[in-house]
């Protein structure tokens, strides 16, 4: 809800004690209410909270979404918000030329994260176009892997 003299509800984080839970980076836990409120104050419902402003889903929270969007759009045309995570990520080049080729496997570290993609930081020059097979790993949370493609490279 939209208010401007409402005073906060009492949430309650279920995930605090585990450790497996990140914040919305525009979440503001004193005051418990969402940063992202250009006009007056946004007090989400403990719902809410306890959905996407509390909790690593806060990517997938209506207003975070919309304000990914109209950041990206306004800053560097990227389609989503990278955010900033570090994670190792396991990578091998796919050569259609080369049967053996995913053998061997390359380690380095994520930089950053969005919904269309990750940076990383490696000791291996790759070139743009270069399709590879990944896993990322790291954080207490399972895996991901999955194939790719190098869009841009700077040494």
């Amino acid at each position: 809800m939209d208010t401007k003299n409402s005073s906060p509800p009492e949430t309650t984080n279920p995930l605090a004690d585990t450790g497996s839970c990140s914040f919305c980076p525009h979440w503001n836990t004193a005051g418990h209410l969402c940063l992202l409120s250009r006009d007056g104050l946004f007090l989400p419902v403990q719902e809410h909270v306890a959905d996407f402003c509390e909790c690593s889903d806060y990517r997938r929270c209506p207003r975070f979404r919309a304000h990914a969007d109209r950041v990206t759009r306004a800053v560097n045309r990227r389609r989503s918000v990278r955010l900033p995570e570090r994670h190792l990520f396991r990578f091998s080049e796919i050569s259609p030329t080369e049967p053996a080729s995913g053998a061997t496997a390359d380690e380095a570290w994520t930089l950053d994260l969005s919904d269309h993609g990750l940076r990383v930081a490696t000791t291996c020059q790759l070139r743009p176009e270069t399709a590879i097979n990944f896993e990322v790993t790291g954080n207490g949370n399972p895996g991901r892997a999955g194939t790719g493609r190098v869009i841009w490279c700077q040494p």
